[in-house]
């Protein structure tokens, strides 16, 4: 079972470096139409062994952008530039879209007598949105909110829903953090927002 697994794992991971290549060599051929260089061997090694393990998806949108804005042949600083700029873009636009979500959902279902401050038997938040409307400030203060004070939760949850997308540990209890700190190695704990506590994040 576990040799099985770990077969369809490189296979899928084989056909993921596969599809970014593609990316990779079409992009060249039509960069180097497009600029006239000359694409080499050597030129073609580079780019696949600095790019064979990103996302094609995500690849292709970023040179895509370069090519709409990129008056010279790029190097591979200026895709890693893309990619970082197209990661950011995604981002923002997923949560801009949860914020619109979160009103939407108050709107609907806010009832301040019910648990948690909603009608009962609700269908829950979507989880990313619930608790980054949470380090914001939560549903109350949503409410209460005066148009000023409504923009500026509106950049906190921002930020956390896009913590919560760059560290998914982010949005964990504190004790869970911890853990998770001390299983890793990693200091997650520095992720959360100054003055906000795990217990603060849960209901």
């Amino acid at each position: 079972m576990g040799n099985s697994l770990a077969k369809h794992s490189r296979e899928r991971i084989s056909a993921q470096q596969a599809s970014t290549l593609e990316v990779i060599r079409r992009f060249l051929v039509r960069a180097g139409e497009l600029y006239q260089r000359q694409i080499t061997t050597a030129l073609i090694g580079i780019w696949n062994e600095k790019f064979q393990d990103c996302d094609s998806l995500l690849l292709g949108q970023a040179l895509d952008r370069l090519e709409r804005t990129c008056s010279y042949f790029p190097t591979p600083a200026d895709v890693f530039k893309a990619l970082d700029a197209q990661v950011r873009h995604d981002q923002n636009s997923a949560a801009e879209a949860a914020w619109g979500y979160v009103g939407r959902y108050i709107t609907e279902y806010e009832w301040g007598d019910g648990p948690g401050g909603f009608i009962p038997g609700a269908p829950p938040m979507e989880g990313r949105a619930d608790e980054a409307l949470r380090a914001a400030g939560g549903v109350r203060q949503y409410l209460s909110a005066t148009p000023e004070n409504l923009s500026w939760m509106k950049k906190r949850f921002v930020e956390a829903y896009i913590r919560s997308v760059a560290n998914p540990a982010f949005m964990l209890p504190e004790n869970a953090r911890e853990l998770l700190s001390e299983l890793t190695g990693n200091g997650d704990r520095k992720m959360l927002p100054p003055g906000e506590s795990g217990s603060e994040l849960t209901r």
